[in-house]
């Protein structure tokens, strides 16, 4: 499945190292919805945690 250019943005952050509220601030969302969107992605990708999402997309190149 792919991820939305929103997600992808999320996951990127992530993997640069930001936390959710920093992600939150930079998107003009809240934490709160960071979270249930890295669910998502999680979901998306058949990940069973975050930092398995982040090796995944940058294995398929979803991310750099």
């Amino acid at each position: 499945m792919a991820l939305t250019p929103r997600q992808r943005d999320i996951l990127q952050a992530v993997a640069d190292g930001d936390t959710h509220a920093e992600i939150a601030d930079a998107l003009f969302m809240t934490p709160t919805a960071v979270g249930s969107t890295l669910t998502y992605i999680r979901t998306k990708l058949r990940a069973t945690n975050t930092p398995n999402a982040v090796a995944t997309a940058l294995r398929k190149r979803i991310i750099t």
